[in-house]
Order: structure tokens, then C-alpha cells, then sequence
């Protein structure tokens, strides 16, 4: 192959427009990327830094989104067990209801809605769940959280169990008891009575003389009445409605009808003897006494502390995990905004460049184009 030989003048000017058209071309990189380092070619130690920086960022990041979903398994908890505190004084004014009530009866309604109360409860500690993990529910639900990928720095909190509120607060179900009722038919001559007849008009039941009686199974007489020719069904009902002791009664449509929150027996003794009318199948609960509710006061209190506690313990951990959490996201911020000032191109600075790379192309092609005519001119010189 011929080798051509190029004047000084011309192969200085070719390297002259070469060199600026690589200049032109790196500074269009950073223009174009925002980057004076685009790679380690370009700067070693500010790379490497910089990517130390931004791998730092990354790993932070990463356990950013771990804490988010911890903060909402502790978030699902702290409401869950704020719901069961406005349980637990909906319940504890059911208590205070109850120890001032003295009807029988409303104590009995008032131990179903505390019953419920509690299980109320319990759904609600079943369902504050997250993904799987339930604070509230005890055992094999402990939540640890991580601060760094070397698994070193953590934050552990450990499940109550509320599933159980007898264990965990010391509030067992109360003993409902059951409300028993049986009716008898006053009739005179297959005539139903009215409200306002007489007792003895039904004469297959009363006469007058007899007494009517309402006993417990402990021998205890909650209501009795004397028929008289006077004792009307009205005086009948109103002798035996009896809320403190539990027991009432009600007459309609001919029906004479007996309620009681206690087994009880219904009895007429007169001249012919004694006589059974009706039981009533009523089975006394844990407030059938009217001093009962109020022995459950301070396991009411004490639940509440508990409660409280629970709250506190949830609230700080929530506090910590959120702090934490806003903190990691700040730094993991400020690393990449290190990492980008190591690395980042003054686009202003480098655009004045390129213009000025681009006039300076123009310069060397315009000397090469001269170059080349001097070359030619010692042509027509030597033709």
C-alpha cells in the first residue's frame, strides 16, 4: 500500500478538528445525561463514591418499604385496641346500669348486652390484623423490625393475646341466666275474661278464699295474693309483677301469662287444699342478685389500665417506627443527592463548551480547507 505523506500544516489542523470533535462530543454527553461522570473512564474516585453513595440510598430504601408495611401492621393494632377501649366503656357503663338497676329483669337483658360487649371485643382484636400479622393476637404473631441489612439494629413488639378476654383482661362471660314464662287460660263458660272480671269468674282455677302464691326453689315466697269475690285479673298482674325479685306478669286476649329470671313455682291453697297452677322454667344468671354488677367494678378498672397500657405500648412503638421510618427516607435522600452532586454537569458550563468546541470544529476545517490550497498553489506552480 502507498503511503500518502501529509503536510505539517495539515496533519496538525486534522488532529486540531479530531480533538474538538471529541471534546464536542463528551460535553454533548453531559448536556444531554446531567453528568460530568458518566463512568469510571471519565472520573474513578468521584464514580466509585458515587455509586457508594447511591448502593447506600438503595439498601435504605429497601428497608424504608419493609418499615411501611411494620408500621401498618402496628397501626392496624394501635386502632384496634383504641376500638376496644370504647368497648370496654360501653361495658363498664352497662356495669354501672346494672348495679343501679333494680329490676331482675333489666339485669338479665344488661348481662346479654355485656356478654356481647366482650365478644364484640374479641372481633374486633381477630380482625386488626395486617397481612398476615395480628399484634393482638397473641402467640406466633411478635413483630420484629430490621433498621439495617446486617440484621443487627432492631425493634421488637411483642402480641398481646385479646382474642381471649377472660386471660388477657379477666372478664369472663357472664352467666346469662334464661327468662322463664308459662300462661294460663281464664275462661268463664269458654268466654275468655277480661282485664277487669274477677278472679273467681274463672271458677275451674280461683274461688274465693284461695291464696296464690309464687315460690323459688329456695322456698322463698316472691308474690302471693288472697282472692277475694273483688280480686280482679288486674289485681292478679299487678300483686305479681315483681321486677326486683324477677317476676311479672301480663293478661291479654284471655292469657294470663307469668315471666320469671328464676325456677318458680305457681301455687293455689285454699279450702280444698294446695294445688300447683304452672312452673315458670327460669334459670337465675350472675345478675340476678342486685348487688352482683358491682362486684365486678374493680376487674372493670383494672381492665381498663390494661387496656391502657396496651395502648401506650403500641403508641410509643408506632411513634418509634414512624420516626425512624421518616428519618431513614430523609438520608436515604440526602446519599443520592451526594451521590448526584459527585457526578452532575454544569449544563450551562458545558453547553458554552459544545458552542464553543463547534466554532472551533469550524476554525480547523477552515485552516484544513486553507492547507490544502497552499499545497495546491506549489501544484500550479511546478505545472
Amino acid at each position: 500500500m502507498t503511503e500518502v505523506g501529509l503536510t505539517r500544516a495539515t496533519r496538525d489542523n486534522l488532529l486540531s478538528m479530531r480533538t474538538a470533535v471529541e471534546q464536542a462530543r463528551i460535553a454533548g454527553e453531559r448536556v444531554g445525561s446531567g453528568k460530568k461522570v458518566n463512568s469510571a473512564i471519565d472520573d474513578p474516585s468521584a464514580f466509585f463514591s458515587a455509586r457508594s453513595l447511591s448502593d447506600r440510598a438503595a439498601e435504605l430504601t429497601r428497608i424504608v418499604e419493609h418499615l411501611g408495611q411494620g408500621v401498618q401492621v402496628v397501626k392496624a393494632a394501635d386502632n384496634g385496641i383504641t376500638s376496644m377501649q370504647k368497648m370496654l366503656d360501653a361495658a363498664s357503663a352497662l356495669v354501672t346500669r346494672a348495679s343501679e338497676s333494680l329490676s331482675a329483669f333489666d339485669r338479665a337483658e344488661l348481662a346479654q348486652t355485656f356478654n356481647q360487649a366482650l365478644a364484640d371485643m374479641e372481633g374486633l382484636a381477630k380482625d386488626s390484623g395486617y397481612q398476615g400479622k395480628n399484634l393482638l393476637a397473641g402467640e406466633g404473631n411478635d413483630l420484629k423490625l430490621y433498621f439495617s441489612d446486617d440484621r443487627v439494629d432492631a425493634l421488637e413488639i411483642l402480641a398481646v393475646d385479646y382474642t381471649d378476654l377472660a386471660g388477657r383482661l379477666g372478664l369472663p362471660r357472664l352467666d346469662e341466666g334464661k327468662i322463664g314464662r308459662t300462661t294460663l287460660d281464664l275462661q268463664s263458660g269458654g268466654v275468655p275474661l277480661t282485664s277487669s272480671d274477677p278472679l273467681v269468674a274463672a271458677s275451674d282455677l280461683f274461688a274465693e278464699g284461695d291464696e296464690i302464691t309464687a315460690t323459688d326453689s329456695d322456698g322463698n315466697v316472691l308474690a302471693s295474693i288472697t282472692v277475694t269475690s273483688s280480686t280482679t285479673v288486674t289485681d292478679l298482674t299487678r300483686a305479681f309483677t315483681r321486677l326486683d325479685v324477677g317476676i311479672r306478669a301480663s293478661f291479654t286476649d284471655g292469657k294470663l301469662t307469668f315471666e320469671a329470671v328464676a325456677d318458680v313455682t305457681l301455687a293455689s291453697s285454699g279450702v280444698g287444699g294446695t294445688s300447683t297452677l304452672g312452673t315458670i322454667p327460669g334459670e337465675k344468671g350472675s345478675w340476678y342478685d342486685a348487688a352482683s354488677p358491682e362486684t365486678l367494678v374493680p376487674a372493670m378498672k383494672d381492665a381498663r389500665e390494661t387496656l391502657r397500657l396496651d395502648a401506650t405500648t403500641f403508641g410509643m412503638n408506632l411513634t418509634i417506627l414512624q420516626n425512624r421510618e421518616s428519618f431513614m427516607k430523609g438520608f436515604a435522600g440526602t446519599l443520592v443527592s451526594g451521590s448526584e452532586t459527585l457526578t452532575a454537569a454544569d449544563k450551562e458550563e458545558e453547553a458554552a463548551n459544545l458552542l464553543a468546541l463547534q466554532l472551533r470544529q469550524q476554525f480547523s476545517a477552515n485552516a484544513l480547507t486553507i492547507s490544502s490550497e497552499a499545497d495546491q498553489g506549489v501544484l500550479r506552480l511546478l505545472g
